[in-house]
């Protein structure tokens, strides 16, 4: 088992524009392919925020998870080198994932502001609390 990679400080966080519905496809493709193309040192954090939502139909709740930007993958990459171009192999590993539209910016992304992810993996992490609460009051009612 390798040592976990630290997050350099050159890293940033981009917005991947992706095709409706392959959020998930994305995600699961750039964490399981970013070791076996050597870029543990550059891909560091796949992000996909959710929010779990209740809903009532024909008198039934039902309580479903919802992506809070559909369309949308956040990476924590370090994209640009010391000469602010970028750097190829991770900007061509991301940008030729199957789902992938490309990266918010165009051929020159934008990196997020750091106020801008806060609030993001803030309430990201919110609503997956919300989950386990949920997942642990439905076990509880359904054991008893």
């Amino acid at each position: 088992m390798s040592a976990p990679t630290t997050v350099p400080s050159t890293a940033q966080w981009f917005a991947l524009h992706t095709l409706s519905g392959q959020e998930n496809k994305v995600k699961a493709y750039i964490e399981k392919f970013k070791k076996a193309e050597e870029l543990d040192d550059h891909i560091f954090e796949v992000l996909l925020p959710t929010e779990v939502v209740s809903e009532v139909k024909n008198g039934k709740k039902s309580t479903k998870v919802r992506k809070l930007y559909p369309g949308y993958v956040f990476i924590q990459m370090w994209l640009y080198g010391e000469d602010k171009k970028v750097i190829n192999k991770p900007w061509y590993f991301v940008k030729e994932v199957a789902g992938v539209i490309g990266f918010v910016g165009g051929e020159r992304p934008a990196a997020l502001q750091p106020s801008e992810i806060v609030e993001i993996v803030d309430r990201s992490r919110r609503c997956k609390l919300l989950i386990i609460l949920f997942i642990i009051i439905w076990s509880y009612r359904c054991c008893r």
